[in-house]
């Protein structure tokens, strides 16, 4: 059974107050300075008062070889207008032409999905961009590595940002390509991957259109995402990953039919059990269970560390509990009896007041690079690879991911993180993030460092760096 423990720069930085402002203002500006990033200096002046040339995508909708699903979502969203922004241009411009336009495709988009995607493109850019889809436009490129806000959806940005960071988890899912793709209900792995396929363009409109479909089918198990409010990206962790794993009953029987077999990928990578000891106060009857995590939720302690946060959940706390023997209070204690590939930390930074009133902790932390994790069978190091940070209060606030830079090479390790603020991205290193984000740090991704049978050695040397991190 699949549970989760769902409640329990120095490189130039980017301002905080920055962070704080509200998503969609804030996607539409960054937007337009990655966009004048992009261009020399020597080109802006020179084309400075010269009308801008409009790219266009996919087609005239009139044009044979059109969808007809487009022709009526031209029909239904077409903005007071944009009939004057058609062009010559326009008239002769073929579906090859589209195509070359794209770096790479996204094999399991619809052209009914690329017209309902269009209503979105509408409502967001109101028609002041620079590239046109049939008569309106949107954004050209975005940073590498960059995803475009579709609306609100930071949230969605930084958890997919932390989980295409892990390589080994991102390759198991793909390398299952012969099974998925034969399973219709498996759209959320087939979303992933056209993200994952779309990660290193800089085109927003492939991108925004891979985006918004995953949102979408993450939205059928889970409707509370289906608006464009903003989300707790906790939670929006919690439900793509369960869908995911939901996924795996199906999804093993499609690969014993082909002969084959099916790893999940949660199952492999995140999950991890442990042991729930309850003991009672009064006769000593002790009772254990053991459950299946993919994540904890930690308290946070004021100026504590990483490390003090899991201790202090793994210490034991006591419970209302009838006993056999009449006693009615019982101390429980939890401790690791597997561990997982990657180990996600939720930081407890929202809660309520006594009057019921939302708040928000932004008390400062110690984040560590290195973490040391003990379990029954064995004992890990493991390495911080990805933070996912919110900004703002209870009412309104802006959630971006650092992480390792997607090209470091275990190999030859270096210091690169790459901050992503939606399509804006930026280099950093993991000293600047841990100082950084001591107070704005809400999930933490540690991938662990070893294996198991070289777990002694590494431990020794993990511990030492960790110990060296604390004194700090």
């Amino acid at each position: 059974m699949f549970l989760l423990h769902c409640f329990q720069q120095k490189k130039q930085e980017t301002p905080v107050d920055d962070f704080v402002a509200d998503d969609h203002k804030q996607h539409l500006s960054s937007q337009t300075d990655v966009a004048a990033t992009n261009v020399p200096a020597s080109e802006k002046s020179a084309d400075a008062g010269k009308p801008k040339k409009t790219k266009w995508l996919f087609g005239h909708p009139e044009k044979k070889g059109t969808s007809p699903n487009q022709d009526v979502a031209r029909k239904e969203n077409s903005s007071p207008g944009t009939s004057d922004k058609m062009s010559k241009q326009q008239q002769s411009f073929s579906q090859q032409d589209s195509t070359e336009m794209f770096d790479f495709s996204l094999p399991n988009v619809t052209n009914t999905e690329i017209a309902k995607t269009r209503v979105w493109f509408e409502i967001k850019c109101n028609g002041a961009t620079e590239i046109f889809i049939s008569d309106f436009v949107i954004k050209a490129t975005v940073d590498r590595f960059g995803l475009p806000n579709v609306g609100q959806s930071c949230f969605m940005n930084s958890i997919l940002q932390s989980l295409l960071g892990l390589k080994d988890f991102v390759r198991d899912i793909s390398c299952q390509e012969h099974i998925w793709s034969s399973v219709p209900q498996a759209q959320v792995l087939r979303r992933l991957m056209d993200i994952r396929n779309a990660h290193t363009s800089t085109n927003a409109l492939i991108k925004s259109i891979a985006l918004s479909l995953f949102k979408e089918d993450v939205s059928v198990q889970a409707p509370e995402f289906s608006d464009w409010k903003q989300k707790d990206a906790h939670e929006f962790l919690i439900s793509v990953l369960h869908q995911m794993s939901s996924l795996s009953p199906l999804l093993r029987q499609a690969a014993e039919s082909m002969g084959s077999s099916y790893t999940c990928p949660v199952e492999d990578h995140l999950m991890f059990k442990m042991e729930n000891v309850r003991v009672c106060k009064s006769c000593g009857a002790e009772s254990k269970q053991q459950e299946a995590f993919a994540n904890l939720s930690l308290d946070v302690i004021s100026g504590g560390s990483v490390e003090q946060m899991l201790e202090q959940y793994l210490m034991e706390t006591e419970l209302e509990y009838n006993c056999e023997c009449g006693g009615k209070l019982s101390g429980q204690r939890s401790t690791f009896v597997t561990l997982p590939k990657v180990l996600v930390l939720h930081l407890k930074r929202f809660s309520f007041s006594p009057s019921f009133k939302p708040v928000k902790v932004q008390d400062p932390i110690v984040l560590l690079k290195d973490l040391v994790v003990s379990s029954t069978e064995d004992g890990s190091c493991y390495s911080l690879v990805s933070i996912i940070s919110h900004f703002g209060s209870t009412e309104q606030g802006h959630y971006i991911c650092d992480a390792v830079h997607p090209d470091n090479s275990p190999e030859e390790p270096t210091d690169r993180w790459i901050t992503y603020n939606d399509a804006a991205v930026s280099g950093t290193t993991s000293e600047s993030v841990c100082e950084q984000r001591q107070k704005s740090a809400y999930i933490l991704f540690y991938k662990k460092c070893v294996e198991r049978k070289q777990a002694n050695n590494s431990l020794t040397s993990c511990t030492h760096t960790h110990k060296e991190q604390s004194s700090l």
